[in-house]
């Protein structure tokens, strides 16, 4: 009777305790919580346009996620602070590849920044990053002020200073740094 209710409180302690490790082959992985927070100070250096903070935290090859959905995040906010530092071709093949995996709305604004600094396929580029954030805006999808910034470039590059406009205009919105939406310029 005294081993049952041993066995008992012993079961509850491990079913109360949160499981951080598991064993697998020769070694002890921690669980996502780690991975969680590896993650969530690279979203904030982000948010603060540390972009090479954020490949230090995250772009070390022998990192591994056990989730995927944290390992996909990973990516994505790899392959975003690559295109802002100037390793446009690296960001672009994950985004792509991303976007092909998630209808996103995120994952697609993402991918027209990229395409809008390719500098390899500069028209065709711009014009799939225009056609994508111009679709995102009529089915008012624009994720933030950094999608309303690539579009206000775009449509500055593009000729088209009312459609310039109501973009920083909504960027301004939505902005949290001013300095991330464009100047308007005053029209001649």
């Amino acid at each position: 009777m005294r081993a049952l209710s041993v066995m008992t409180l012993a079961s509850s302690l491990l079913l109360a305790v949160p499981n951080i490790a598991f064993p697998c082959g020769n070694g002890v992985y921690l669980r996502t919580d780690e991975a969680t927070q590896l993650v969530a100070k690279a979203e904030k250096a982000l948010e603060k346009k540390q972009n090479r903070r954020v490949l230090k935290l995250l772009a070390d090859p022998d990192l591994e996620f056990e989730s995927a959905p944290l390992g996909e995040r990973r990516m994505e906010l790899v392959a975003v602070a690559n295109v802002r530092v100037g390793n446009v071709a690296a960001g672009l093949a994950s985004l792509r590849w991303l976007s092909e995996r998630k209808s996103s709305p995120v994952i697609k604004a993402r991918l027209a920044e990229a395409l809008s600094r390719d500098k390899a396929q500069a028209q065709t580029s711009k014009a799939e990053a225009l056609q994508i954030l111009e679709t995102l805006e009529k089915d008012d999808l624009m994720p933030d002020a950094d999608a309303w910034s690539t579009l206000a470039t775009l449509r500055k590059n593009k000729k088209d200073p009312a459609g310039q406009d109501r973009a920083i205009s909504e960027c301004r919105k939505m902005a949290k740094d001013p300095s991330t939406c464009p100047k308007i310029e005053p029209q001649s």
